[in-house]
């Protein structure tokens, strides 16, 4: 391209997917909510509406969200109800994280939206769907089932003491393309030399006498 640039004098029109120097958009962060897991410590669920906090610590919306508890079949009648989330360990648990929908985000940050999430130790990313366009109020109807084996110790501590952060991605809006411009050439004001076009009064009275004598 800087070769074209240099033959030419002009960038050549190509799209952004062939410009090198062309960056692809990165999704910013909404804003984050903590959604509080005792419930599942204790096998039961928790829907909740979350505050999204931004990084300007203000609150960019909300996000309904709830998880769960089911049988390994999926079915939310349980076999096993806890007296206390200690008796949990050493069993399996299962559970489904629904998160519905947003409200009321930004206006001009409300394109392209979707929510992720991580469990526990699991270093795996879950997200939501994206919804395209832009949307203050967009619905993912998300629902993910999760199964750990054999709860412990350590998790127990989580489940009771520790909070889900579920984070909120968008775009903020694009304004409209500038319209490309083609330079034009400067033209230089003529700057008239000394004695090209006028004559002094001497030579000019010269002139006069020479022509009327």
């Amino acid at each position: 391209m800087i070769a074209l640039y240099t033959e030419q004098g002009t960038l050549p029109d190509i799209s952004e997917l062939e410009n090198p120097f062309y960056d692809e958009p990165e999704p910013m962060l909404i804003g984050e909510g903590f959604y509080s897991l005792q419930g599942l410590a204790n096998l039961m669920d928790n829907p909740s509406k979350l505050n999204l906090i931004g990084e300007n610590y203000e609150v960019h919306g909300k996000l309904d969200i709830n998880i769960v508890p089911v049988n390994p079949e999926g079915s939310e009648e349980l076999e096993f109800i806890p007296d206390e989330p200690s008796d949990l360990i050493d069993q399996r648990i299962d559970f489904i994280v629904q998160i519905d929908r947003a409200h009321e985000l930004p206006e001009n940050f409300c394109r392209d939206v979707f929510a992720e999430y991580s469990f526990y130790l699991e270093p795996t990313k879950y997200r939501t769907k994206v919804v395209e366009g832009k949307n203050r109020n967009p619905e993912f109807g998300y629902n993910k089932l999760h199964t750990v084996e054999i709860v412990t110790k350590m998790l127990v501590d989580y489940l009771e003491k520790e909070t889900l952060c579920v984070r909120l991605y968008g775009f903020g809006d694009v304004g409209p393309k500038k319209p490309k411009t083609t330079a034009k050439p400067v033209k230089r004001p003529v700057v008239p030399q000394e004695n090209s076009s006028f004559m002094d009064a001497s030579t000019a009275s010269d002139s006069f006498n020479t022509r009327y004598a």
